[in-house]
């Protein structure tokens, strides 16, 4: 709920990066003819989850007739960026299989029917309208998007959503037509995760002519396997921190299955993230063999999106024949492709690198 996960990107990174788009909330909100659900498209995860506050800001913001909005400054302005706003509800992935689902109940937490039953019930706040976010929209079944479908036709009073999403297209047309599109496009990843430097230097390695062994092969997928391993902890204290509160209810529940079905939540909430991470993992490791791909295509590095990532390979005297290139490219699709498929993890990352490793060897014979 907070929106202090990457204060980067905050009011005025958007009025510099997207003048155009806070300019037009700020005259739709101005001229009372804001939209009651909105779907914020990014390519760029981070900008799209902390924009879907900053909207949250514009809408709730207590300076009716300002043509500055949000102030900043106002009690729910304030209470917004410090995430103590309580009329503000997001849902997101938590399922194993990152899905948002329709839910047994209103009491199944984490689902579309527990999410809809929140706008149900009076306002905690006494502040204004309420908000729902709804991060990866398009991680939501069919059955789920049908059932969400009453409450975006028949919002109720005072409510609005937000739907994050970097994939709409997935969306159903029908919740597609009955919200307003806000597009972020910065048509560049960033990647930050505390091993992105090993990564790129270990692809690196796994290119070069002296590194053809099966030996080294075994050694890279090991070092792979370590770096999916941080990640997996990474998720596991995310999700621990977003949880703390309902852990911290467990000791005083006296129904078992209550308890159980907190913990299998839990459980099934690190898997989500983990794969949400790894995810991005893997989108690193396609750009830079794809940015590779690109060089020895006759690329500018100058065109380049992440130019950052490759360094290493430009600072390297060895450099692949385009044919090369694009079968190590071919490889990396498979292996992500792999992996969405739940295929083993460990077999699919030894797989990925024995196919990278070994098989170059005829190609430098």
């Amino acid at each position: 709920m907070s929106n202090t996960d990457n204060e980067m990107y905050d009011l005025t990174f958007f009025e510099k990066r997207f003048p155009l788009v806070i300019k037009s909330l700020r005259n739709v909100r101005k001229n009372r003819r804001l939209s009651h659900a909105y779907i914020v498209y990014s390519d760029n995860a981070e900008i799209r989850k902390s924009f879907a506050f900053i909207l949250a800001q514009i809408i709730l913001c207590s300076e009716l007739d300002s043509d500055v909005v949000p102030c900043l400054k106002c009690s729910s302005c304030l209470k917004i960026m410090e995430g103590l706003y309580p009329d503000i509800y997001t849902l997101e992935p938590t399922s194993k299989s990152r899905q948002i689902v329709i839910g047994q109940d209103v009491e199944d937490t984490d689902t579309v029917r527990w999410f809809q039953a929140r706008f149900s019930l009076s306002s905690m706040a006494g502040l204004g309208g309420k908000i729902g976010i709804i991060h990866d929209a398009d991680r939501i079944t069919v059955q789920a998007q049908n059932a969400f479908l009453k409450t975006l036709e028949e919002p109720p009073k005072g409510s609005f959503f937000i739907l994050t999403s970097g994939n709409p297209h997935t969306l159903l047309p029908t919740v597609i037509s009955r919200c307003q599109l806000i597009s972020l496009i910065t048509n560049k990843c960033s990647y930050e995760f505390s091993c992105c430097s090993e990564l790129y230097d270990l692809l690196n390695s796994m290119i070069l002519p002296q590194n053809i062994s099966f030996s080294f092969a075994v050694e890279a997928s090991a070092e792979l396997l370590k770096m999916f391993d941080s990640l997996r902890k990474e998720a596991e204290e995310s999700t621990k921190e977003k949880w703390a509160k309902r852990l911290a209810e467990l000791e005083y529940l006296e129904s078992a299955t209550a308890r159980k079905r907190i913990t299998t939540r839990y459980d099934a909430a690190v898997v989500a993230e983990y794969r949400l991470l790894r995810e991005h993992f893997l989108s690193a490791v396609h750009s830079w063999f794809a940015q590779v791909f690109q060089l020895t295509s006759g690329i500018d590095f100058s065109f380049l999106a992440n130019p950052e990532i490759v360094q290493n390979y430009l600072d390297s005297e060895f450099k692949l024949m385009h044919n090369d290139a694009n079968r190590m490219l071919g490889q990396v699709e498979r292996f992500i492709k792999n992996l969405k498929w739940n295929i083993n993890e460990q077999l699919a990352v030894q797989e990925f690198c024995i196919n990278l490793v070994v098989k170059k060897r005829n190609n430098y014979k």
